[in-house]
């Protein structure tokens, strides 16, 4: 029997996380489609597949409809799996080795009820929140300590950072439940990052698609320092748009190519 990849249990959920997102009918609108994903499995299954068996501790914040953590339960077969979630309803996707806390993401309180829930600690755990960069830092401050030494805090769509009013975006469930207009502020989050590089309980931090971040913490054995780096520059993350003129080039030549 072959055993599935975590992206092909991903793309068969249909959660975007995969390479393939199948969106149900009545989702977002849509009256059913297939399109390409994030395409995160990939590198998850990278960091990941070496502790597909071991009884992990994962905590993912944002629930949302619940197939990540689907997914995740199904990937880890001996894992214990946690959500993180503003939205009450998302206690209904909790199963035998899957519980959900409901709270703010950036709320010292809820973060302590979750990290007294779980005293030793979490092997791994993912930011897929709500993408506001004041969130991100407010977590990371207020998990990272709760990780096991050698494992990952993932932050993913940090190029949302890019987005000056993402709070007033109405596409998703978190962004309603907010109810906050604030912006976000890309500087911010590439400083967040360079100070994570600095510290000395980071082990190493991984860009991918100036996208998903993966942040090893330190443990007993790890190097001094980094003997290489992987993934993309942080000063990368954010490239500064280009010239007008040079857009309007672009789409000539695009034009042009279709005529020939």
């Amino acid at each position: 029997m072959t055993i599935p990849t975590l992206d092909e249990i991903a793309c068969r959920l249909g959660t975007d996380k995969s390479t393939l997102t199948t969106l149900p009918t009545g989702h977002n609108g849509f009256p059913g489609s297939r399109g390409s994903g994030h395409a995160y499995t990939v590198f998850y299954e990278e960091f990941f597949r070496r502790r597909r068996d071991e009884p992990v501790r994962l905590l993912e914040i944002g629930v949302l409809d619940g197939r990540s953590l689907a997914m995740w339960a199904e990937y880890f077969s001996a894992g214990h799996i946690h959500g993180l979630d503003l939205d009450p309803s998302c206690r209904q996707f909790e199963r035998d080795r899957t519980r959900v806390f409901i709270g703010s993401q950036d709320d010292p309180a809820v973060l302590a009820s979750v990290k007294a829930a779980v005293p030793e600690g979490f092997d791994i755990v993912i930011d897929d929140g709500s993408h506001y960069v004041k969130h991100m830092i407010a977590s990371f401050h207020g998990l990272f300590e709760h990780v096991t030494p050698g494992g990952y805090y993932v932050i993913e769509d940090i190029s949302t950072a890019g987005v000056l009013n993402w709070g007033s975006e109405s596409f998703n469930r978190g962004m309603a439940l907010l109810q906050d207009a604030r912006g976000n502020d890309p500087s911010e989050m590439m400083q967040f990052l360079r100070d994570i590089k600095a510290r000395p309980d980071v082990a190493e931090v991984v860009l991918h698609q100036r996208a998903i971040c993966f942040i090893r913490k330190r443990a007993a054995g790890d190097p001094a320092s980094t003997p290489y780096e992987r993934g993309g520059k942080i000063e990368d993350l954010f490239p500064p748009p280009r010239p007008l003129w040079r857009r309007a080039a672009g789409r000539l030549v695009h034009w042009a190519s279709r005529f020939r």
